[in-house]
């Protein structure tokens, strides 16, 4: 696989963008379907409609903001989401988002308009996801993670960013970590949610996940089929449905819809994220190529947390009722010992803890930024409770 290392790109703002329709902006490398391929087509999706559903996203965003295109290397563009300030303050640190599997920018709705109130706030979409370049990555784990930390310090360079906040979900964690391992100078404060990818897997092949610091074993029948799974993209059955997918996303994942119902409407997420994950499914091939079996990483976190800057701090913040370990989280403080590491329990919240639980989420991270902007991680060092 190539890595993502030539050139220096631009920024492609909405008046540049080739291929635009009905006032749509698109990679800058697509070239518009025809309606008649459109229909043909077997899943209902185009690049079109993706735009559609990411608008019916981001207009409810309150703060002035800018999209864009982000041209890291010939051939590959990152999707971007720029906010500003609503209230200009002086001394903000800049906080940049990074999205979970199968995700993109619009999953950050019931977060942008709190956390932009007095910072900057920017949003990507990684590769393969969302409206960012579905090419071809690699499919040697090592090579397709330093494709994603090449591509993510790019998209930095191009973005002007000295150093920010950072916060990653799930596989965005896993990616935000690998990022902080390489670049440790930028990251101000590493914020990890419910991040995926940490955990060693037992060498008992009868243990498939754990949780709370507890084994969960399944039968051999159980452990045959999770093995099959395995071997599969996650969301390949989306996408097998066809022209029922739509239906099918909106069916077995009500709960999606209602996460997110109050501030942008019924229905607008599960439309953005069937059209997000029925097109060319790179970035699930690339996760598939990360992952050594089902819920665990071939490179888990935990054999090189130890690794990170030990000037870089980190919070880890898990919903109460999410299927990740949260144990994982005192792993990682005692294999940091010298290093700023707070863990967080939001009570009520599942995997998707930024959205089940916003109010208290949001609150959360903007504490975490004002200790940074103050500079008072030293203080809260002292004052850590073990």
């Amino acid at each position: 696989g190539r890595l993502l290392i030539r050139g220096r790109g631009v920024i492609l703002q909405m008046a540049s963008a080739k291929g635009g329709v009905d006032g749509f902006e698109f990679d800058p490398d697509y070239v518009q379907s025809s309606r008649w391929f459109s229909w043909l087509r077997w899943c209902p999706t185009s690049p079109e409609q993706l735009a559609q559903a990411e608008s019916n996203i981001l207009k409810h965003v309150l703060s002035k903001f800018k999209t864009s295109y982000i041209t890291i290397e010939k051939d590959c563009h990152i999707r971007t989401i720029d906010v500003e300030a609503q209230e200009k303050v002086d001394g903000k640190s800049p906080l940049v988002l990074v999205h979970g599997f199968g995700g993109g920018v619009g999953v950050h709705i019931k977060n942008i308009n709190s956390l932009s109130c007095r910072r900057r706030v920017l949003a990507f979409d990684l590769l393969g996801f969302g409206r960012s370049s579905r090419l071809p990555l690699s499919n040697d784990p090592d090579e397709v993670e330093e494709q994603y930390v090449t591509s993510i310090e790019r998209w930095r360079e191009h973005m002007r960013l000295e150093s920010f906040v950072l916060m990653g979900h799930s596989l965005g964690a896993y990616l935000s970590c690998a990022y902080a391992l390489r670049y440790p100078t930028r990251v101000k404060h590493l914020i990890l949610v419910d991040a995926w990818g940490f955990g060693v897997k037992p060498e008992d092949e009868r243990v498939v996940w754990t949780r709370d610091g507890e084994n969960i074993e399944a039968s051999l029948w159980a452990r045959g089929l999770i093995g099959i799974l395995g071997k599969l993209n996650p969301l390949a059955p989306l996408r097998i449905t066809g022209p029922l997918g739509p239906r099918v996303m909106r069916m077995i994942r009500a709960d999606i819809d209602l996460k997110y119902k109050k501030e942008i409407g019924d229905g607008v997420m599960s439309d953005y994220l069937y059209h997000c994950n029925a097109q060319t499914p790179t970035g699930e091939d690339a996760f598939c190529t990360l992952q050594g079996s089902v819920a665990w990483a071939k490179n888990p976190m935990l054999k090189r947390i130890g690794n990170l800057d030990q000037q870089v701090p980190i919070t880890m913040i898990y919903g109460t009722r999410s299927w990740m370990d949260s144990s994982q989280g005192q792993s990682v403080r005692e294999l940091r010992p010298y290093s700023y590491v707070d863990v967080q329990l939001v009570k009520g919240g599942g995997h998707h803890v930024y959205a089940d639980r916003p109010e208290e989420f949001n609150e959360s991270v903007e504490t975490i930024c004002e200790i940074v902007d103050n500079d008072a991680i030293d203080k809260t060092l002292t004052n850590r409770k073990e």
